[in-house]
This record gives structure tokens, sequence and C-alpha cells, in this order.
């Protein structure tokens, strides 16, 4: 539901979605599995487009490492999520 309202005209639906997946994950997934990673990039692509450049950089920056442990630097996802940190200036 995240990715949908951040793309929609309702940002704050798509943070309160996202943090929601991220506590989950956080909940039940241990610190280093690719499920929690994903739902933190997708928290930090929100808070990315809500003009909250710190808040993503934190979430990406071992997002990414877990990422890119557990799926390889080739994975898109790996190379979205470093473009998006990239893309944030900090």
């Amino acid at each position: 539901l995240s990715a949908f309202f951040r793309h929609s005209t309702r940002p704050e639906l798509a943070e309160r979605h996202a943090a929601r997946a991220v506590a989950v994950g956080r909940a039940k997934l241990s610190a280093g599995h690719w499920k929690r990673a994903v739902a933190e990039v997708e928290l930090a692509t929100v808070l990315a487009a809500l003009h909250r450049p710190n808040e993503a950089a934190e979430l990406l920056r071992p997002a990414i490492a877990v990422l890119t442990r557990r799926l390889g630097e080739r994975d898109t996802r790996v190379q979205e999520a470093r473009g998006l940190l990239a893309s944030l200036g900090l």
C-alpha cells in the first residue's frame, strides 16, 4: 500500500503504511533479514519524497548493507537503493 500512496496525492498515508511495515519487520525478522531491509528502503523512499533526506539516509545506509550482503551488488533493489541514497546529496 505504501508504494500506491507514494505515487498518489496522499504521501502521509504512504508514510504510515511504510512505517507500519518496518515496525512489523523489526518485530518479526532479524536485523540482517533482506525483507526487513526492503521495508526500510520503502520507508526511506517515502521520507525522501516528503523532503526528509536525513531520515531517509539513516534508514538507507544499513538497509543497503544488508541487501548487498544477502542479494548481491548486482541486484536491482541494491542498485535502486544506492541510487536513492546518492540522489539525497548527503
